[in-house]
Protein backbone atom coordinates (compact mmCIF):
# COMPACT_ATOMS: atom_id res chain seq x y z
CA UNK A 1 0.00 0.00 0.00
CA UNK A 2 2.83 2.48 1.09
CA UNK A 3 4.27 1.99 -2.63
CA UNK A 4 1.29 2.92 -4.08
CA UNK A 5 0.90 5.89 -2.55
CA UNK A 6 4.45 6.58 -3.49
CA UNK A 7 4.37 6.17 -7.04
CA UNK A 8 0.82 8.37 -7.24
CA UNK A 9 2.64 11.15 -5.67
CA UNK A 10 5.98 10.84 -7.31
CA UNK A 11 3.32 10.47 -10.92
CA UNK A 12 1.39 13.86 -9.78
CA UNK A 13 4.91 15.53 -9.33
CA UNK A 14 5.90 14.27 -12.61
CA UNK A 15 2.68 15.80 -14.24
CA UNK A 16 3.00 18.77 -12.26
CA UNK A 17 6.45 19.52 -13.99
CA UNK A 18 5.69 18.54 -17.18
CA UNK A 19 2.61 21.24 -16.96
CA UNK A 20 5.23 23.80 -15.57
CA UNK A 21 7.81 23.20 -18.53
CA UNK A 22 5.32 23.02 -20.97
CA UNK A 23 3.59 26.41 -19.90
CA UNK A 24 6.55 28.12 -19.67
CA UNK A 25 8.05 26.32 -23.30
CA UNK A 26 4.95 27.93 -24.77
CA UNK A 27 5.43 31.14 -23.24
CA UNK A 28 8.98 31.74 -24.54
CA UNK A 29 8.12 30.43 -27.65
CA UNK A 30 5.52 32.93 -28.42
CA UNK A 31 8.12 36.00 -26.98
CA UNK A 32 10.21 34.49 -29.53
CA UNK A 33 7.68 34.56 -32.09
CA UNK A 34 6.40 38.46 -31.32
CA UNK A 35 10.38 39.33 -31.50
CA UNK A 36 11.27 37.59 -35.02
CA UNK A 37 7.68 39.64 -36.04
CA UNK A 38 8.53 42.91 -34.96
CA UNK A 39 12.18 42.11 -36.74
CA UNK A 40 10.84 41.33 -40.02
CA UNK A 41 8.70 44.31 -39.54
CA UNK A 42 11.43 46.70 -39.45
CA UNK A 43 13.36 45.23 -42.20
CA UNK A 44 10.11 45.46 -44.32
CA UNK A 45 9.54 48.99 -43.33
CA UNK A 46 13.39 49.89 -44.18
CA UNK A 47 13.18 48.08 -47.34
CA UNK A 48 10.08 50.07 -48.60
CA UNK A 49 11.56 53.12 -47.54
CA UNK A 50 14.40 52.34 -49.29
CA UNK A 51 12.66 51.69 -52.44
CA UNK A 52 10.60 54.65 -52.08
CA UNK A 53 13.26 57.02 -51.34
CA UNK A 54 15.46 55.41 -54.27
CA UNK A 55 14.78 57.85 -57.32
CA UNK A 56 16.95 55.51 -59.11
CA UNK A 57 15.28 52.43 -59.19
CA UNK A 58 17.00 49.18 -60.19
CA UNK A 59 14.50 48.34 -62.97
CA UNK A 60 15.30 51.27 -64.97
CA UNK A 61 17.92 50.26 -67.74
CA UNK A 62 18.84 51.16 -71.07
CA UNK A 63 16.49 49.32 -73.32
CA UNK A 64 19.69 48.72 -75.32
CA UNK A 65 21.18 46.38 -72.92
CA UNK A 66 18.36 44.43 -71.72
CA UNK A 67 17.03 40.79 -73.46
CA UNK A 68 13.99 38.89 -71.73
CA UNK A 69 14.66 35.49 -73.14
CA UNK A 70 11.92 32.67 -72.27
CA UNK A 71 10.80 29.54 -73.00
CA UNK A 72 7.37 28.45 -71.99
CA UNK A 73 5.02 25.65 -73.15
CA UNK A 74 2.47 26.09 -70.75
CA UNK A 75 2.19 29.61 -70.87
CA UNK A 76 3.04 30.39 -67.43
CA UNK A 77 6.67 31.57 -68.18
CA UNK A 78 5.50 33.76 -70.66
CA UNK A 79 3.08 35.88 -68.49
CA UNK A 80 6.15 35.78 -65.74
CA UNK A 81 8.44 37.30 -69.12
CA UNK A 82 5.91 39.45 -70.29
CA UNK A 83 5.50 41.23 -66.85
CA UNK A 84 9.60 41.49 -66.28
CA UNK A 85 9.78 42.83 -69.89
CA UNK A 86 7.01 45.92 -68.48
CA UNK A 87 9.23 46.63 -65.79
CA UNK A 88 12.74 46.61 -67.38
CA UNK A 89 11.76 46.76 -71.33
CA UNK A 90 14.10 45.64 -73.69
CA UNK A 91 13.62 43.12 -76.33
CA UNK A 92 11.23 40.14 -75.61
CA UNK A 93 11.87 36.68 -77.04
CA UNK A 94 10.22 33.46 -77.20
CA UNK A 95 11.70 30.68 -77.31
CA UNK A 96 10.54 27.43 -79.68
CA UNK A 97 11.33 24.39 -80.21
CA UNK A 98 12.12 22.41 -83.77
CA UNK A 99 9.59 20.16 -82.63
CA UNK A 100 6.58 20.95 -80.74
CA UNK A 101 6.38 19.17 -77.59
CA UNK A 102 3.30 16.48 -76.75
CA UNK A 103 0.62 17.84 -75.73
CA UNK A 104 -0.46 14.84 -73.68
CA UNK A 105 1.54 13.96 -70.14
CA UNK A 106 2.63 10.74 -70.26
CA UNK A 107 3.79 11.06 -73.98
CA UNK A 108 5.49 14.69 -72.85
CA UNK A 109 7.34 12.45 -70.11
CA UNK A 110 8.75 9.87 -72.51
CA UNK A 111 9.89 12.36 -74.19
CA UNK A 112 12.14 14.33 -72.00
CA UNK A 113 13.71 11.31 -70.79
CA UNK A 114 14.87 10.37 -74.34
CA UNK A 115 16.20 14.11 -74.55
CA UNK A 116 18.23 13.20 -71.66
CA UNK A 117 19.73 10.28 -72.85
Amino acid sequence: MNKKIIVLIVAIILIAVAGVAIYMFAGNNNDTTNDNNQSNNTVQNNVTAENENDDNSDTTTDDSNVLVLYFSMSGNTEAVANIIHDEVGGDIIKLETVQAYPEDYDELVDYAQQEQQ
